[in-house]
């Protein structure tokens, strides 16, 4: 049986943003391997090491940003209105919070 952690994704597309602050890279691509990211640039820089195995996608009109994480997340007052949260005392809602953020924590 192949090993998942030795197969390639290759992601192109038509823009890459690579989050460094510089201009978007014009023809990028994103080489996965197994979970992790191994390369990031011009799809003309970013190759596959020869004979491996590789899955690619190709978004022509598309920009992909590499590495994007949702960061954002609320761990008061789930749900509900939010009027509650801002007349609660602070104290409990921040036990609050750091429950919930222990609870989701990996």
């Amino acid at each position: 049986m192949e090993d998942p952690t030795q197969a390639f994704k290759l992601i192109k597309a038509s823009r890459l943003i690579d989050g460094r602050g510089g201009p978007p890279i014009e023809q990028g691509a994103v080489l996965i391997q197994g979970s992790k990211i191994n390369a990031v640039g011009s799809a003309r820089d970013v190759l596959p090491p020869e004979g491996a195995k590789v899955e690619t996608y190709d978004y022509p009109d598309k920009t992909i940003m590499p590495g994007l994480i949702d960061c954002h997340t609320h761990h008061n007052g789930f749900g509900g209105s939010n009027i509650r949260l801002v007349t609660w005392p602070s104290a409990p809602e921040i036990r609050r919070g750091y429950v919930s953020a222990k609870r989701v924590a990996v």
